[in-house]
Formats: C-alpha cells, sequence, structure tokens
C-alpha cells in the first residue's frame, strides 16, 4: 500500500539554531514521503539565510509577517497536500521512525483523526546539557476526554507528539490565533466536535525547555487562557477549577520555585524525574 503523505508544518521566527536542529532531525528520517514546510514570520537572525541553504531538500518555506505561531501552523497547512499533518515547533526534535509509526497507526485505526505518540521532556534551561526529565507515557484514553482538556487535571499527551488527518480540519477549522497555546483550544474543540482521538506508545518527540518557549515567554497569558476556554466550552466548575489551579495556585508555585533555584534547590525536576523512574 502506498504511505500517506506526512506534511509537516514548521512555524518560526528568529529561532535558526533551534529550527536548523528539528530540520536536520526530519531530513535524517527515511519515511518515503514526507513535506516539510517552514513558515517564518520574517525572522532577522540569519532564519532565511539557514532556510536558503536547506531549499532543495524541503519542500517550501516563506519568509513574511504573521500573526504569530498558529496563524502561521494554519498558513503552512492551508499550501500543504499530505493526507496526514504534523504541526511542529522549532523546539521540538521529531525521533527516526515517528512518520512511519504515525502511518502506520492511521492505517490501522481508520476511525481516528488525531494521534498522539509519546514524549520525552529535557531541560536545558540549567545546563547547556540536556537533563533527562520526563519520559513517563501516557496511554490513558481518560486523559482525551472534554473535560480533562478543559481543566487539564491529569497532563494529556504533548501537543508536540500529535498527528492529525487533513479531514479534521476541513471538519472544525484550523487553530485559534487568540490564544498562546491554541493547540489546547483546538483539543478542547476537537473533543467536543466528537473527533476521535487515539494513543500509541511510540516515542515520537523530544521536548526541549530551554527557557525561551513561547509558552513560558508567555504564561501569564497561557493560563488566562484556560479561563476563557472553561468560560467559551465549559460550565461554572471548569470555570472555578481553572481560576483557582491555573491563576491563583500555579504563582505561588513559581515564587517558590523561583526561591528554591536561587538557593540551587531544583525539587520539581528531582520529583518529575522520582515520579517517571529517571535515576540520572
Amino acid at each position: 500500500m502506498q504511505p500517506p503523505r506526512i506534511s509537516i508544518i514548521i512555524p518560526s521566527r528568529n529561532r535558526a539554531s533551534g529550527l536548523k536542529r528539528s530540520l536536520d532531525a526530519l531530513l535524517r528520517d527515511n519515511y518515503p514521503d514526507k513535506e516539510i514546510i517552514v513558515i517564518d514570520g520574517a525572522s532577522t537572525d540569519g532564519t532565511v539565510e539557514l532556510l536558503k541553504s536547506y531549499e532543495n531538500r524541503i519542500c517550501k518555506w516563506v519568509s513574511e509577517p504573521d500573526r504569530g505561531e498558529y496563524d502561521a501552523t494554519n498558513k503552512g497547512i492551508s499550501i500543504s497536500t499530505g493526507e496526514i499533518i504534523k504541526q511542529m515547533t522549532d523546539d521540538d526534535v521529531q525521533l527516526p521512525g515517528s512518520l512511519q509509526a504515525a502511518a502506520s497507526y492511521f492505517l490501522e485505526h481508520p476511525e481516528v483523526d488525531i494521534v498522539f505518540g509519546q514524549t520525552a521532556f529535557w531541560d536545558m534551561r540549567l545546563d547547556e546539557n540536556p537533563v533527562l526529565i520526563d519520559a513517563k507515557p501516557r496511554v490513558d484514553p481518560g486523559l482525551l476526554t472534554t473535560r480533562n482538556w478543559i481543566r487539564r487535571a491529569k497532563t494529556p499527551p504533548c501537543y508536540q507528539a500529535a498527528f492529525f488527518r487533513r479531514r479534521v480540519f476541513d471538519r472544525i477549522g484550523g487553530f485559534a490565533t487568540d490564544f498562546v497555546t491554541g493547540d489546547h483550544e483546538f483539543f478542547v474543540r476537537a473533543a467536543r466536535a466528537g473527533v476521535k482521538m487515539g494513543i500509541m506508545n511510540d516515542r515520537v518527540v523530544d521536548y526541549y525547555f530551554t527557557g525561551d518557549n513561547q509558552a513560558l515567554r508567555k504564561k501569564w497569558a497561557d493560563r488566562w487562557g484556560y479561563v476563557r476556554i472553561a468560560l467559551r466550552y465549559g460550565d461554572w466548575r471548569d470555570l472555578t477549577y481553572n481560576f483557582w489551579s491555573k491563576v491563583l495556585f500555579l504563582p505561588v508555585w513559581d515564587a517558590a520555585a523561583t526561591v528554591a533555584h536561587m538557593l540551587g534547590l531544583h525539587p520539581l525536576r528531582w520529583w518529575i524525574k522520582r515520579r517517571a523512574g529517571i535515576n540520572r
């Protein structure tokens, strides 16, 4: 059977070093029909020169002003031709064999429109050598319910590990451009619309906390985004939960973590590694 074309959409702006790492990883993957598309937001840091040096190895790229990551992603989807869509950020490293794993899953599960693989999380904020902080598999289908997407009371699979059939965008539209994490809003909307989601056991992506990740740089707007999502899609219980946990509690946690880091203590990293059974 002919493998389906997979379109990989990478929005970027002034992140040339991370983008190069992501592109190199994708180009090492031997999946036979992949379409790499980079949508650059008029970078000024050498990204355009980088893309010119790759233009014989990637399918399409543009560099022009846009309205942010999700506007760029929607633009990439609109010019893509694949049956399967892979949204990436320029912080991600897609692992060899991940595209084949996703294609095989979709072939075996024709009813599924979104599938999540597994993710390993690496921390580069305190050391130039990445530290593995979490590689715990997330395989519980209960993580994919509308209520859990709205609240994220239990951590769902990582957004960066998601693959989509093109038809899901035809059905519910593209990513919202007025949220810091527009993919979060998208998954809430998809779950409410009854879009079938699945989880595969294959580890497909390495995610790096660099300190410059968009969700970290705009975390206050991100937290209020949970409140807006609860207002739009949930009920008063979801609104209360998100306001308390995301807007009131997390700033206290952040302050405690800041003090601990100033003292050279990293309890969160220790706790995550302990929970994931990682000994180093």
